[in-house]
């Protein structure tokens, strides 16, 4: 994981120091991903050396509407789950969260857990009891005046060591 984290950042000082300069481009353009590498870098530190969590799953994507979008996971038993997502603050005032689990039987998905809250970031945790299929819905329910789009990332962390029972 630390080798992602130093690629991220790598990445990160080279894209702001060659290309903001000489092709006239700045963070603040809507086709730039640096912001939002930038945020999320933050949260990866505070999660990995301030928590003392382990990066299971991290993603940076663009959304657009105000409709879900859906990442799938399976989570593995006797873990707990950290759902953390954040929308690029340039564009995003309000993103929200929400958590489903696919029934083994019918496969069917229910609603577990969501976040609603007035944020540009959102978080929520589970607990797996067995392996199963997740559903993690992001969606923007409102934007800054003059954007229907924007970038975010989800990262999902759980403690470096098993729960034990």
């Amino acid at each position: 994981m630390k080798r992602l984290l130093f690629l991220v950042l790598g990445f990160l000082l080279f894209v702001s120091t060659y290309s903001q300069e000489s092709d006239n481009r700045s963070m603040n353009e809507s086709n730039s991903i640096q912001k939002i590498l930038l945020q999320a870098s933050e949260q990866i530190l505070i999660a990995e050396n301030d928590l003392n969590q382990e990066i299971v799953h991290l993603q940076i994507d663009l959304i657009q509407g105000e409709d879900f979008k859906w990442i799938y996971r399976i989570l593995y038993p006797d873990w707990t789950y950290y759902f953390y997502a954040e929308g690029e603050n340039l564009m995003v005032i309000d993103l929200d969260m929400e958590i489903r689990i696919q029934d083994e039987k019918t496969g069917k998905w229910y609603k577990i857990d969501e976040d609603l809250s007035p944020n540009y970031s959102t978080f929520l945790q589970t607990e797996s009891p067995k392996s199963l299929s997740y559903a993690i819905g992001i969606k923007v329910a409102k934007y800054r005046e003059g954007w229907l789009s924007g970038h975010f990332f989800l990262m999902i962390t759980h403690n470096k060591f098993r729960d034990i029972k």
